[in-house]
C-alpha cells in the first residue's frame, strides 16, 4: 500500500483510522478529566428565554409583552442540541417598541410587525413540542412511570412565573399545563456551586465557558443557557424541578421541607420516649400554645377568613386592592382609602396584618393555659379600645 509523499501526517492518520473526528455536540470533555455525571431524572430539557417589551423608566399601565419566543431542546444523555424553535411575536397592548428595548434586545420594529400573536405562537410551540415528544417518546407528566421525562428550564422564574403567566391572564389565553412546572437554572447553579451568579455571561465564565452571540437575544441566551446546563451536568449536578403551579407536582423545595418536618417529628418523638415524663409532655403542649402565630401573605389558611374592610381616617370604608405589578409584593392584598388619589387620607394596611388580629381573636385555648388566654383577651380589649378611640377622634 503506497501513499503519496505530499500527504500530510494528519491526513495519513485519518485514512488509517487512527484519528477520530470530533463530535459536533457540546458534550466534548476536557482531556484528562473523568466524568462526574450523575444519573438524571430527566432525559431532555427545553430551555426557554423570552424577550419582552421594556422601557428605560417604569410607566404606569405598561406591562411586559413577549416579542421573541425562543426554545432549545437539549439531550441530557449526550449534551446535543436536538432542535431550536424561534418566533417573533407582535405586541398588542403597546405596539411600538421603545428605543431602549430595540437597543437592549436588537429586535427591530419591522421584525415584531411581521410577527405572530402570542396565542398563535403558543400553538406553534405546542406543535413543535408534540413533534419531538412523539419522536423521542418523552413525557412532561412527572407522575407517570415513563423512562424518558422532559422538563422546561429557564434562567430565573421570570419567564414562566411572571411574563407568560400574566400575559395569558390579561389576554384571556389558556396557560398550558405542561408549562406550569420548570427548573430555575439560576437557583440550581447557586445551590450546586454555592455561589450566586451575577448573570448568565458571568456564570459561564465561572465554569470556563465562553458566551456566544449577542446578550439579550432570546435564541442566543437560550442556546448559551443550554451549554451551561450541560456543563453543570458534567460537573455532577442533578436537575430537579424548582417551581410548579400545579398541586400534584412536588418541587425540590417542597420535598426538602417535608423531609425537615419528618425529621423534627422523629426528634420530638425520640425525646419524649427517652424522658418518659407526662409532666414534660404537658409543658411541651403549653409551649406550643404560647407560640405566636406566623402570618404571611402566602399562607393558604388565611384565605378562608373573611374580614370587613376597615374604616380609614376619613371615615370611609376602605377599598380592597391587589398588587398587579411584577415584584416581591405581586398578588399581595391591601386596603387603602377609596379617595386616596384625590383628596382622601393616605390610609394603607396589608391584609395579612388585619387577618393576624382576626386569627388571634379567634384562637382557642385549653383550660390548662389560663395565663395565655388572659394575655390574648387583654390584647383584644386594648385593640378594641384603640379602634374606638381612633373612630371617636376622627368624628
Amino acid at each position: 500500500m503506497a501513499f503519496s509523499s505530499s500527504i500530510t501526517t494528519k491526513e495519513l492518520a485519518r485514512r488509517l483510522g487512527l484519528l477520530k473526528r470530533r463530535s459536533s455536540s457540546i458534550s466534548s470533555n476536557k482531556e484528562g478529566q473523568p466524568s462526574k455525571k450523575k444519573s438524571q431524572i430527566f432525559s431532555y430539557v427545553i430551555v426557554l428565554d423570552f424577550e419582552a417589551t421594556c422601557w428605560k423608566e417604569k410607566l404606569n399601565g405598561h406591562h411586559n409583552e413577549i416579542i421573541e419566543f425562543p426554545a432549545v431542546l437539549l439531550d441530557l444523555s449526550s449534551g446535543e442540541i436536538v432542535d431550536r424553535f424561534q418566533h417573533y411575536v407582535k405586541p398588542s397592548e403597546h405596539k411600538k417598541l421603545s428605543t431602549f428595548c430595540t437597543e437592549l434586545t436588537g429586535i427591530t420594529q419591522e421584525q415584531v410587525d411581521g410577527g405572530i400573536s402570542t396565542r398563535q405562537c403558543l400553538k406553534y410551540f405546542e406543535d413543535w413540542v408534540r413533534k419531538w415528544k412523539e419522536e423521542k417518546q418523552f413525557t412532561f407528566d412527572q407522575n407517570l412511570n415513563c423512562k424518558k421525562r422532559c422538563a422546561l428550564a429557564t434562567w430565573t422564574d421570570w419567564d414562566l412565573n411572571v411574563c407568560l403567566k400574566y400575559e395569558c391572564k390579561r389576554k384571556g389565553i389558556q396557560y398550558p399545563n405542561y408549562m406550569k412546572s420548570w427548573i430555575d437554572l439560576k437557583k440550581t447553579y447557586k445551590e450546586f456551586y454555592m455561589r450566586p451568579p451575577k448573570g448568565l455571561r458571568h456564570a459561564m465564565e465561572e465554569v470556563n465557558l465562553t458566551f456566544r452571540g449577542r446578550e439579550h437575544s432570546g435564541i442566543d441566551d437560550a442556546t448559551n443557557t443550554a451549554y451551561l446546563t450541560w456543563q453543570m451536568i458534567k460537573d455532577g449536578c442533578q436537575l430537579v424541578l424548582t417551581k410548579s403551579l400545579l398541586l400534584n407536582v412536588k418541587t425540590v423545595d417542597e420535598v426538602n421541607k417535608q423531609g425537615k418536618i419528618e425529621s423534627t417529628k422523629e426528634k420530638k418523638e425520640n425525646k419524649s420516649t427517652d424522658t418518659g415524663s407526662i409532666q414534660q409532655k404537658e409543658n411541651k403542649e403549653n409551649d406550643e400554645i404560647r407560640t405566636p402565630i406566623s402570618v404571611g401573605h402566602q399562607n393558604p389558611m388565611l384565605k378562608t377568613i373573611k374580614i370587613t374592610p376597615p374604616l380609614c381616617k376619613c371615615g370611609r370604608r376602605c377599598k380592597r386592592k391587589k398588587v398587579m405589578n411584577p415584584g416581591p409584593n405581586i398578588d399581595r392584598v391591601f386596603y387603602s382609602c377609596p379617595e386616596s388619589r384625590n383628596s382622601g387620607c393616605k390610609y394603607f394596611k396589608w391584609e395579612e396584618k388585619l387577618l393576624s388580629r382576626t386569627t388571634m381573636s379567634k384562637q382557642t385555648f385549653t383550660p390548662r393555659d389560663q395565663n395565655t388566654k388572659i394575655q390574648f383577651e387583654t390584647f383584644k380589649k386594648r385593640s378594641e379600645l384603640k379602634d374606638a378611640c381612633t373612630n371617636l377622634f376622627n368624628t
